[in-house]
């Protein structure tokens, strides 16, 4: 028989089903692989899991609203133990005593697991980059631009926004109007980070309806982050897309998108302007000669030129804004609901705060708020219990033998994580879910630094926000000017449904159908 007789009895109905059965065949033999000849087929946890990734994906997309797959992994540790396989290729351990060791800083070389950083979309930026080395050169210059020391040369950037955000409360309490507390928090957080990074605002001060568009979109990025980690593409794909386009497929979407284009428009720009300069400025870190936007800060470096591609710089750009602005304010708003449900909490905070600020008129400064203990007690508790990601923080150590306990964990394999297991811990944090901002503090009545160890809401080591100490500021700012000027109280606020995260979007969530942490201004104190 010929080919060309063969090929004509050879109908489609056979050709699908040799395909099927091609495909069923590679499938056995990828789950008996990864059952018993997998390196990670020793380690303990559900064979299911330990089979296919669709079992974190029914957890994680399909059960509920979504982000479930957290609990599920909870459930692994009680049954399994603290070392547990919790997809064919990722191990995670529930043990503070190790995190340490895996997050390790200074010649630990520590790749990120593809699928934890690049369902942002932004492969090109700090967060989204993969491999060492990259990642250390690319955060260089951000970590320098967001240093205590030269974001101080920018308080009255802080100080403007949360005067703005105090003039709102204000015509608040003439009107009586109640409002979702995180929508000021959120719009403040954006703002300051703007004007800080990019040297103009968004707008989202002028226009309280697109302060609520953008609450919207940040929610509706959360709610499909735990889709994008499956398949982590997606979002790179969806990024440069016709805003047309994405309003008709996904309206709640569309001011991102535009967001995006705007950074595209800014970081072509900045480019051309250096491209321009005859003599490119080395900027050498120092206050005093602080670039005026986070593209200057990575042009002005001797990064190759290849990092500084417009691409690059918007991609950081983007990351900034939401990565500056959604965790502060989440954590602010959670601070507002457990300050106004613990009376004696809020007055011994108010009692500091009258005393350092009499005149409740006047701006506070950076150095100021830093040195009030127990309001800095009440920002550390509440970044605490908020556990700001409730990813599980994959790397990957490509050289490296790593040893828990009786494991060994060879090279290449993906570890990760939880802060909330540490931060949640009740051995370490007794009563770990009260609101107890004194555990921060010394018999004196100062922050008792001892008991940082295990202080870890921005991670650990080389992959640890970049922007840790900046945030910091910005809450302690905007909360203490906050509960200086105004009384509050809560309106139809309840904590199961508006507080209590309940979904894993990266940035824990609350349930779909909160109404958020909503409250009315009483007066003005003075």
């Amino acid at each position: 028989m010929g080919f060309s007789s063969f090929f004509s009895s050879f109908s489609i109905t056979s050709f699908f089903a040799v395909f099927f059965l091609a495909i069923a065949l590679y499938s056995f033999g990828l789950v008996i692989y990864r059952l018993y000849f997998h390196p990670l087929a020793r380690f303990p946890g559900p064979k299911l899991a330990a089979a296919t990734k669709w079992y974190e994906f029914y957890f994680d997309v399909l059960k509920g609203a979504g982000g479930q797959f957290m609990f599920e992994t909870d459930r692994m540790h009680e049954q399994y133990g603290p070392i547990v396989r919790v997809n064919p290729d990722e191990l995670h351990i529930k043990d503070p005593e190790f995190y340490d060791t895996l997050y390790r800083a200074g010649s630990a070389v520590r790749d990120k697991y593809p699928p934890s950083c690049l369902f942002a979309g932004t492969p090109l930026g700090v967060f989204g980059t993969v491999k060492h080395e990259p990642h250390r050169a690319r955060k260089a210059p951000l970590a320098a631009y967001f240093s205590k020391r030269v974001y101080r040369t920018a308080e009255p950037i802080f100080q403007s926004q949360i005067e703005d955000f105090s003039d709102r409360l204000r015509n608040r309490q003439i009107s009586g109007k109640v409002t979702d507390v995180r929508v000021d928090f959120l719009s403040t957080a954006t703002e300051i980070v703007s004007r800080y990074a990019f040297g103009h605002p968004i707008g989202l001060h002028d226009s309280p309806h697109e302060a609520v568009d953008w609450l919207l979109t940040v929610k509706a990025i959360a709610a499909v982050s735990p889709f994008f980690k499956q398949f982590p593409y997606v979002a790179e794909w969806l990024l440069p897309c016709p805003e047309w386009l994405v309003k008709v497929l996904y309206p709640v979407f569309a001011p991102s998108i535009r967001l995006h284009g705007k950074m595209q428009r800014e970081a072509v720009e900045a480019c051309k302007k250096v491209a321009s300069d005859e003599k490119v400025t080395i900027w050498d870190g120092t206050p005093e000669t602080r670039p005026q936007t986070v593209f200057e800060a990575i042009l002005q470096t001797n990064l190759p030129l290849a990092e500084k591609t417009p691409g690059r710089l918007d991609h950081d750009a983007f990351t900034a804004i939401f990565g500056g602005s959604d965790p502060a304010a989440r954590t602010m708003t959670n601070c507002t609901f457990w300050l106004l449900t613990n009376p004696s909490v809020l007055q011994r905070l108010q009692q500091e705060l009258d005393t350092a600020t009499p005149d409740p008129s006047k701006r506070l400064r950076v150095q100021q708020v830093e040195e009030l203990p127990y309001l800095n007690a009440v920002v550390k508790e509440s970044l605490r219990l908020q556990a700001i990601s409730t990813s599980r923080l994959e790397v990957v150590c490509p050289s490296e033998v790593l040893r828990y306990k009786d494991w060994v964990i060879h090279p290449g394999t993906a570890v990760g994580m939880s802060l909330r297991h540490t931060l949640h811990d009740p051995s370490i944090y007794p009563d770990p879910h009260a609101f107890k901002p004194e555990r921060w503090l010394d018999a004196a009545g100062k922050i008792d630094v001892a008991k940082d160890k295990y202080y870890i809401p921005f991670h650990r080591g080389h992959r640890m926000c970049l922007g840790y100490a900046f945030a910091t500021t910005m809450m302690l700012m905007t909360l203490a000017t906050v509960f200086r000027r105004f009384d509050l109280e809560l309106v139809d606020t309840i904590y199961e449904r508006d507080v209590k995260i309940v979904r894993d979007c990266f940035i824990g969530e609350t349930e779909p159908d909160t109404k958020g942490v909503k409250i009315r201004v009483l007066k003005e104190r003075k």
